[in-house]
C-alpha cells in the first residue's frame, strides 16, 4: 500500500505553480523506477498514468468527495504487487 500527496497549488493543477520550484509525482515514474505493477487504485486519479484526468480530481475537489488537508494536500492510496 502506498500513499502519495498531491499539492493542489502545482502543476497540472495550477499554471504556473503556486509554490516555487516543487512538483507533484508522476506514479509512472514510481512503476519505472521500481520493479511494481498497480494492482488497485483509480487509475483516472494517478498522475501520469495513460488514464489519468485531472479535470476528474478538479470536478471531486469541487464536489467535496476528497479529504484536503490545509487546502492544499489531496492524499491518495493504491496498492503495488511486485514484478516477478
Amino acid at each position: 500500500m502506498v500513499t502519495l500527496d498531491l499539492c493542489i497549488g502545482i502543476q497540472p493543477f495550477a499554471d504556473p505553480p503556486t509554490w516555487g520550484d516543487l512538483r507533484n509525482v508522476s506514479v509512472a515514474e514510481l512503476l519505472h523506477a521500481a520493479p511494481f505493477e498497480l494492482v488497485e487504485g483509480v487509475r483516472e486519479e494517478l498522475l501520469g498514468l495513460p488514464d489519468f484526468r485531472p479535470d476528474l480530481l478538479a470536478k471531486g475537489l469541487r464536489e467535496g468527495r476528497f479529504l484536503v488537508s490545509g487546502g492544499h494536500i489531496l492524499s491518495q492510496g493504491f496498492a503495488l504487487e511486485k514484478r516477478t
